[in-house]
């Protein structure tokens, strides 16, 4: 039996709360390149966007060097600048500290 995709869209949302907010300022689009994500985060950010995914050498997302699905973009982007193992090279630090690698 496949999964429900509402149950996987709330387990995902649940798990993105978890993860501070950071103020990005916009100056590492090229650091978005090729990503891995579950088959979920792509249908999501596909239906966002109205268009098919690509990332080969960078996200098809990128408009104007911005993110044009920031609210529905995967974990890895999110984490991207908050956890310690993947600071941001512009010094974009979320409130209260990058998390832990654990």
């Amino acid at each position: 039996m496949a999964p429900n995709p509402r149950r996987l869209d709330a387990k995902l949302d649940a798990l993105y709360e978890q993860i501070p907010a950071i103020r990005c300022r916009g100056l590492c689009s090229e650091s978005c390149g090729p990503i891995q994500m579950s088959a979920r985060e792509k249908v999501r950010i596909e239906k966002a966007s109205g268009k098919a995914l690509g990332c080969d050498e960078h996200c098809s997302m990128l408009v104007g060097g911005r993110c044009s699905v920031y609210d529905a973009r995967p974990m890895v982007c999110r984490l991207w600048g908050v956890v310690e193992a993947m600071p941001c090279p512009f010094g974009c630090v979320p409130e209260g500290g990058r998390l832990s690698n654990e």
